[in-house]
């Protein structure tokens, strides 16, 4: 009785240990990024946790990206550059991502829309403004230009999630949400105690193997498929941008905000599905070819509801078309810039 007793006492202790170690590793790792990888942008104070804010270029309309589930300002790298050298351009971070602040919960996407309103008040940007939104980031879009569509001048969607899709999930994509959720909440304990912050470094050190093995086995074995086809799309980015991403993926709160994401996601798709877009709203629509065969249909009927909607297809891309296709994405908004500014001219 006496050596169980030790030998629970021992292990007991041990685990504790290697908890506190994990610990402070994520906190040294952290104040480190922290001064490593400064904002490139600003963050404004919207009622007690600050946005980060990224603005560059001039004239109108305003630009405003929002981006997919779980992605940042950095998804818009290859396409903000571009389109800021002809109007006034705005990426964000959503709370709890990247630069910006954890925010309040839950993370629907009616709280999204009023933090992102909040923002542009405060950060000067006035309307009116072209919505460009990608995936998740369409349900933002799309509430926003029904709640204000006098401020919103037109709309670009990109592969954008199908509300009706979540709205009436079946067995298997209900589990996928579940299990997804399921999987953000334990990232934020791997992040607390400093084992993302392992993978990562392994990772980055050329430890690929082990670093893949530690993350399926923490993970309980998402296919390797499924992590290239969240990661490879981010291999178009900048050296300097990919090592961001790493940080923003060793974070708490980043794992936090996601999860309530997923959570509320049939929530925030009922809020977008009793909002119809303005009937003659400028809107495009462009699709994957190799998207979610599901969104297919639902994105024609989408830019079918507007009288001025059109249906482009990304050729050579995937989801990540703001990355895939930069190029499309450009010459699009370019477009959309001059029919709306003839509309402005007396």
């Amino acid at each position: 009785m006496e050596v169980l007793l030790t030998t629970t006492l021992w292990i007991l202790g041990l685990t504790l240990g290697l908890l506190l170690l994990g610990f402070l590793y994520q906190h040294v790792g952290s104040v480190r990024d922290t001064r490593r990888f400064p904002p490139p942008g600003r963050r404004v104070d919207i009622g007690g946790y600050r946005l980060h804010l990224l603005g560059s270029g001039h004239g109108s309309p305003t630009v405003v990206f929002e981006s997919a589930l779980g992605a940042t300002c950095l998804t818009w790298a290859l396409v903000q550059s571009e389109v800021a050298k002809f109007t006034t351009t705005v990426s964000y971070d959503r709370a709890g991502c990247g630069w910006s602040d954890q925010g309040p919960m839950p993370r629907s996407a009616e709280q999204i829309l009023q933090e992102l309103l909040l923002l542009l008040r405060r950060g000067s940007l006035e309307p009116p403004y072209l919505l460009v939104g990608h995936s998740y980031g369409g349900l933002t879009v799309r509430l926003f230009a029904h709640r204000y569509p006098d401020e919103v001048a037109g709309a670009l969607l990109l592969d954008p999630a199908d509300p009706e899709q979540w709205l009436n999930m079946k067995g298997e994509d209900r589990a996928k949400i579940m299990n997804g959720a399921r999987l953000s909440r334990r990232g934020v304990w791997l992040a607390r105690f400093g084992l993302a912050r392992l993978i990562v470094s392994l990772g980055s050190a050329g430890a690929r193997s082990p670093a893949r093995r530690l993350a399926s086995f923490l993970s309980e074995g998402v296919p390797r498929t499924a992590q290239d086809r969240l990661l490879s799309p981010m291999l178009r980015l900048p050296q300097e941008a990919r090592d961001v991403l790493k940080w923003f993926w060793t974070r708490p709160a980043y794992f936090q905000a996601l999860a309530s994401q997923i959570d509320w996601v049939s929530h925030s798709a009922q809020q977008v599905q009793l909002s119809p877009l303005p009937p003659e709203l400028p809107l495009t629509v462009i699709s994957a070819p190799n998207s979610d065969p599901q969104w297919g249909p639902g994105q024609e009927k989408l830019a079918a509801s507007s009288s001025r909607g059109r249906h482009l297809v990304a050729t050579d891309s995937g989801h990540w078309i703001p990355l895939d296709r930069s190029d499309l994405v450009v010459e699009t908004v370019r477009e959309m810039v001059e029919e709306i500014r003839s509309r402005e001219r007396p």
